[in-house]
């Protein structure tokens, strides 16, 4: 369940990259649940339906979801990307880099019985 990769002590100015991004990160978590359509995403996960990728968005986990199920997934998708991409280069970092800090917060996050993604490409439930 590791989505970060070996990542050296940043140094210097580095550190306070390093700090930047973080609290950049920390602002996307708390508004987070109003960026993924809190109560339809909820329900999704709870039926089964959605999970979290190893790479920062929603999955299907079950190909046989409703088509408003989907839409959804696309929509969450398409709002996450949009925040991924604007922190990234608010820091002067790669989407990458913040994926990888915001995953592992995301997986902390999920209810029991809800899905994620390992690196694998194999669904686990929490």
């Amino acid at each position: 369940m590791t989505a970060l990769k070996a990542i050296n002590r940043p140094t210097g100015i580095h550190a306070i990259w390093a700090l930047l991004l973080a609290c950049a990160v920390s602002v996307f978590l708390w508004q987070a649940p109003a960026l993924a359509a809190d109560d339809a995403l909820d329900t999704a996960r709870t039926a089964g339906f959605l999970g979290e990728q190893a790479d920062g968005y929603v999955g299907l986990v079950n190909p046989s979801a409703p088509p408003s199920t989907v839409a959804l997934m696309n929509e969450i998708n398409a709002k996450r990307k949009a925040k991924y991409q604007q922190i990234a280069s608010q820091n002067g970092t790669s989407v990458e880099a913040v994926q990888a800090l915001i995953v592992p917060k995301i997986w902390e996050s999920l209810r029991p019985g809800w899905y994620y993604m390992n690196e694998s490409g194999q669904w686990l439930q929490k």
